[in-house]
């Protein structure tokens, strides 16, 4: 479930080349941290590497990706991701760099995979397509299916996720694969002051919207507590559209504190506030496999989430690394 990174990564022997698209740009959000670490492995690996950005929000640019694009191995192009020209573009230069077929991976957005699949058409045996599936809802699953006959593979980041791929697409059965998010490990989780005597210390890392992430809630659940006079800080940690709301209600509300990391910090503007936490609070309505879950565990911070897609198959055993909580 977990990837141990303090060993640095041995060149692989005929590194090939990887295009990964990102349609709404590189927002932060599990996929845009799951399409860097990717990028910089198999970068580091000797892979040749493109990022293919869709136009974001105004906020959003290519620096959401940190020092990536400095890297010699690594190519961040903005603007075009949902177009076949553009991927067929891309695939065609990293071709010519390693004599090779170019994995390609749209995610996302069904204008993501019909990008990808457009130019697999154009360009025949020179992309292998390969659909993530990282989110367990029907979108994602007829998504996939729509586009199935062009996918060399798929991969499900779930044990609950291709159980339903298999089911719901029999013909690419044989095909879907179940490999799961790496997070940085340490050499031994961080010490921590005993609770006691202290309130709770909460944190959630991750985009700030409602959708899926209900973030709202944890700010109204914080309120409830102050009132009951139980008391407990909460650092919501990340960015996204409701940033502005949340600093407002962090500006009037004593225990809660709102934090933009800075992209060029990486992981360690992040691993911080996990290290100081107690608890990590995930409230979503549904995931595929949280990072921000299997992060909170690296770091020892103990998580409590709903009973979304990849919770169970992470914290339940014979001894469990969390809490799950049945939530409407």
């Amino acid at each position: 479930m977990t990837v141990d990174q303090r060993h640095p990564p041995s060149p692989s022997p005929n590194p090939g080349a990887c295009l990964i698209t990102l349609p709404h740009g590189a927002i932060t959000g599990g996929i845009t941290t799951w399409a860097k670490r990717l990028a910089a492995g198999l970068a580091e690996r000797g892979w040749r590497i493109c990022l293919l950005l869709g136009a974001g929000p105004p906020s959003c640019d290519a620096g959401t990706l940190g020092d990536l694009s400095s890297h010699p191995h690594i190519r961040v192009v903005p603007g075009d991701a949902h177009t076949p020209e553009a991927v067929a573009r891309e695939a065609a230069a990293l071709a010519a760099l390693r004599n090779s077929p170019v994995v390609a991976l749209p995610t996302y957005t069904s204008t993501s995979f019909a990008a990808v699949a457009g130019a697999t058409q154009r360009l025949p045996g020179v992309i292998r397509a390969v659909g993530v599936v990282h989110s367990d809802i029907a979108y994602d699953r007829l998504n996939t299916a729509a586009h199935e006959p062009l996918l060399a593979a798929v991969v499900a980041v779930s044990r609950d996720i291709a159980h339903r791929l298999q089911a719901f697409i029999p013909a690419a059965s044989q095909r879907i694969e179940h490999i799961p998010y790496g997070v940085p490990v340490p050499a031994s989780p961080p010490c921590r002051q005993c609770a006691v005597g202290r309130p709770l210390r909460a944190v959630y890392t991750g985009r700030f919207e409602n959708h899926q992430k209900r973030v709202a809630a944890l700010v109204e659940a914080h309120r409830q507590l102050h009132a009951r006079g139980v008391p407990l800080e909460l650092t919501l940690v990340g960015s996204g559209p409701l940033l502005a709301q949340l600093q407002a209600a962090s500006a009037c509300s004593a225990g809660l504190r709102v934090v933009t990391p800075d992209p060029y910090l990486g992981s360690d503007g992040v691993v911080e506030h996990l290290d100081h936490a107690d608890l990590l609070l995930l409230p979503s309505r549904f995931e595929g496999l949280s990072l921000s879950m299997l992060e909170a565990m690296a770091r020892g911070c103990v998580p409590v989430v709903t009973r979304v897609s990849g919770a169970e198959e992470a914290l339940a055993g014979p001894r469990p690394a969390g809490v799950i909580v049945d939530a409407p």
